[in-house]
């Protein structure tokens, strides 16, 4: 129903002073808001329910993976040339424990994807494949982000995860001392991160690994292939891929 959406409030939670959007009792889809706007689309619900300002973001493609993403999941996965990343994909969509979230920063940032909560695995939300322009990349990372676009182990405004295409910041766009590793930082690219303590990279000649941000030292893990293995091998045992202190 159309004018059962109302405004916003003001709530303070963990120290921090949080903006929630509110509903009335005749519109039930859930909305958060930690830092960045988000309405929580569940199984059955109805996108005419959605606020007008979130529905630009539903597209054809996310609209016919809504009707059944469980199966649409299971195709990755059995596409995906990354034996862990297809063995998470499938132990996250077991219990079919699913919700789709439209995030909408501003007027020119919005984005979607479907959050997927796992007891044995880490939980994320995946991103559908982008249309951008993926030849520059290696092709390890061509065929990652044939399949999904983005990776969010966190909420939306944790930076927790696998940044999507078009996205990678250059590595000598940072202030840091680089030392560990041979690396080129003009040829390095940010992949993503943990949050607090790393950045994971990406080379031109298809080699990544983990920045400290705290010491920048750089530590290699070994070709994309095996770096994408190694994220998802962890993800899979449940802990958030993250720098690790025993490498230095």
């Amino acid at each position: 129903m159309e004018n059962s959406v109302v405004g916003w409030t003001s709530v303070s939670a963990g120290g921090r002073q949080l903006s929630l959007i509110v509903r009335s009792p005749s519109n039930k889809m859930q909305t958060i808001d930690d830092g960045v706007p988000t309405v929580i689309v569940e199984r059955g619900d109805s996108f005419t329910a959605v606020p007008r300002s979130f529905r630009s973001i539903i597209t054809k493609e996310i609209e016919a993976v809504y009707n059944d993403p469980q199966s649409h999941f299971r195709s990755l996965a059995a596409r995906s040339p990354f034996k862990n990343l297809q063995t998470w994909l499938r132990t996250v969509t077991e219990g079919g424990r699913w919700d789709l979230r439209l995030h909408r920063r501003n007027r020119t940032s919005t984005w979607a994807g479907f959050r997927w909560e796992c007891e044995t695995a880490c939980s994320a939300e995946i991103g559908l494949p982008d249309e951008k322009d993926l030849d520059h990349y290696p092709k390890s990372l061509r065929q990652f982000y044939s399949l999904v676009g983005f990776v969010e182990l966190g909420n939306a405004n944790s930076g927790i995860g696998l940044q999507g295409p078009g996205q990678h910041l250059r590595l000598d766009c940072m202030d840091f001392d680089y030392h560990g590793a041979d690396v080129d930082p003009a040829a390095a690219h940010q992949l993503g991160s943990d949050g607090s303590e790393g950045i994971l990279f990406y080379t031109d000649d298809g080699r990544g690994g983990w920045v400290s941000m705290e010491t920048h030292e750089i530590h290699l893990l070994g070709n994309l292939t095996k770096t994408i293995e190694w994220y998802f091998g962890e993800m899979l045992s449940g802990r958030i891929p993250e720098w690790s202190y025993d490498w230095t």
